[in-house]
């Protein structure tokens, strides 16, 4: 099972042992079998996505750190299998989170320091697969949070540092499957963190701040 690149290792879904991986950059041979690749603050645009659909195996993809922008996320409707993105600290907006929904293997998605808002939390409704969704440092309110509710196999989510409230943990009752919730650096209080917690048992919450 692959693990979240970042603080908790939480685990996302992904391929299993004996995947095709590739560092900064790729590998120039088996790009029709690589199922993972990670381009972590490498100076691919835009047009360089279009290269991809040269990847059909592609599972799992990492741009963080990246000037890529919306205009980029069409060029990877091409890749069926894509399950995992990674583009945090990107140029994505609402519009790619439109584009982003429409993948229709799509199961993790990591958009951290972004300038996405509820809007696109909205289109993400698609998205019927995505389990894990990391949105933290956003422009997420509790308008965002109703939305989430209508996501049926959500199980870890990320809200830190986002404009989520109490208001907004009510909603997030809905979302029964929910184990893994993110709060650092969210103006909740600990009754209504408590409150959640009493409706959903099994669920963890990381309320610490420096996510």
């Amino acid at each position: 099972m692959l693990l979240e690149r970042g603080r908790g290792e939480r685990p996302v879904a992904g391929p299993g042992p004996g995947r095709h991986r590739a560092g900064r950059g790729g590998s120039r041979s088996g790009l029709g079998k690589l199922i993972e690749l990670t381009l972590i603050g490498t100076p691919i645009t835009d047009a360089g996505l279009e290269h991809l659909a040269a990847m059909p195996s592609l599972g799992i993809l990492v741009l963080d750190d990246t000037r890529i922008s919306d205009a980029g996320l069409a060029s990877l409707q091409k890749l069926p299998g894509l399950g995992a993105l990674y583009a945090r600290r990107t140029g994505i907006t609402d519009v790619g989170l439109a584009t982003v929904a429409t993948y229709p293997s799509l199961s993790a998605l990591h958009v951290t320091d972004t300038a996405v808002s509820d809007k696109g939390i909205e289109y993400l409704k698609k998205a019927d697969k995505l389990a894990v969704l990391d949105v933290a440092g956003s422009k997420i309110t509790d308008a965002g949070a109703e939305h989430l509710a209508a996501l049926p196999v959500l199980r870890s989510l990320d809200l830190s540092r986002t404009g989520v409230t109490d208001a907004g943990l009510v909603h997030l009752k809905k979302n029964a499957q929910l184990q893994w919730l993110g709060l650092g650096g969210c103006g909740v209080s600990a009754a209504a963190v408590d409150d959640l917690r009493a409706t959903l048992p099994d669920l963890t919450v990381e309320t610490k701040s420096g996510e």
